[in-house]
């Protein structure tokens, strides 16, 4: 081969790997776009979509324990891509807007649920949602928050109103540590704080509604 044959075989191999390696790191890019666009995406497993099928219809079509689970799961898979309330209400409706019919019998059949593991999570989930209301009622129409033993009992109380299906856990009475930390973690993942007012002469009903709103 001669020189000027050799320097023109290595101009050809060099714009060859040139062009190689342009193409490799445009193939890359479109990958990390497509992996970045996937996690932005909220897409629901199986499981997760079980779970808040039976959240809606154990919570009578309320969507609010439904919400507050994804909010959860969204923030351990998609935290990169948060959502609105509204926009994870959307996707509740969706999801069991989707659901096909012979599914959802599978799913709420009370003696065999498709999904035991969906339906106990859910039962778990409506239960706090329904301690929550209860003592936003009470806020609203006494001006009073729950103490913790008040919430305990509220919370036995609806477990033993849930007939059939699977029911959720019992949580111990006021004396039991763990029944305790158990309504630390519902007031702080439902949004509430837990402590006493000051004593004193008794304030207007719209007072002490706002004073103790912030203990729900």
């Amino acid at each position: 081969m001669s020189a000027a044959a050799r320097v023109e075989r290595e101009r050809q191999v060099k714009a060859e790997l040139a062009q190689t390696s342009k193409a490799l790191k445009k193939a890359r890019r479109t990958e990390r776009d497509a992996q970045a666009a996937a996690s932005r995406q909220w897409v629901l497993t199986e499981d997760v979509a079980n779970a808040v099928i039976l959240m809606c219809w154990q919570a009578e079509g309320n969507v609010t324990p439904a919400v507050k689970y994804l909010e959860g799961v969204g923030r351990q898979r998609w935290p990169k891509a948060p959502r609105t309330t509204e926009q994870i209400a959307a996707l509740v409706d969706d999801c069991v807007a989707g659901a096909d019919t012979a599914r959802l019998l599978q799913l709420t059949d009370p003696t065999h649920p498709l999904d035991e593991a969906a339906a106990a999570l859910a039962a778990r989930y409506v239960q706090e949602w329904a301690l929550y209301s209860w003592g936003s009622a009470l806020n609203v129409e006494e001006g009073v928050a729950p103490r913790t033993k008040a919430v305990l009992e509220e919370s036995e109380a609806y477990r033993s109103r849930c007939a059939g299906g699977v029911q959720p856990p019992q949580r111990g009475s006021v004396s039991s540590p763990a029944a305790r930390k158990w309504a630390a973690r519902w007031r702080e993942r439902w949004g509430g704080f837990h402590g006493r007012l000051r004593v004193r002469n008794e304030p207007p009903l719209d007072e002490m509604r706002a004073k103790v709103s912030v203990f729900l």
